[in-house]
């Protein structure tokens, strides 16, 4: 089995013509599945064009994780609106912080708040269908 690592987003440059920031946020992509998309930096604008750049498209993306929801982690909104206008986001996974744009989150199957998530019991009541309590030893297998 192979996996390919790409960086998307970094303060650090390692290829010419791409524009850096804040945050971070890598495309993994393994065989045979959708690739998945780890964080999303703090410049979606920038975000998309580092992917137009290596040749990433936004609709192959299966999966986006944030990992918490801190500024230079979420660069979300564009790169949400990107991959949604291409078809149909799963979910959403981490620590959502102070996170309450809700209706961003009306058409996900899955919601998992992490740590950190200052808005757990509204989401939980909110999104009873598809709110998954977060912790260690959580598995989630999606198919």
């Amino acid at each position: 089995m192979e996996t390919k690592i790409t960086i998307v987003y970094d303060n650090c440059l390692n290829e010419r013509g791409l524009k850096t920031g804040w945050g971070f946020s890598a495309l993994i992509e393994i065989n045979h599945t959708s690739p998945i998309l780890f964080d999303t930096g703090d410049d979606g604008v920038a975000l998309l064009y580092n992917m137009e750049q290596l040749g990433i498209a936004p609709e192959r993306i299966g999966t986006i994780v944030i990992s918490h929801a801190h500024g230079d982690h979420t660069g979300i909104g564009a790169i949400l609106d990107a991959a949604s206008s291409h078809g149909k986001i799963y979910g959403i996974i981490g620590g959502l912080h102070s996170f309450r744009d809700f209706s961003r989150l009306d058409v996900l199957s899955l919601i998992c708040p992490c740590h950190c998530t200052q808005y757990k019991d509204e989401l939980e009541r909110r999104f009873s269908e598809q709110v998954v309590e977060c912790g260690a030893g959580l598995e989630l297998v999606l198919s």
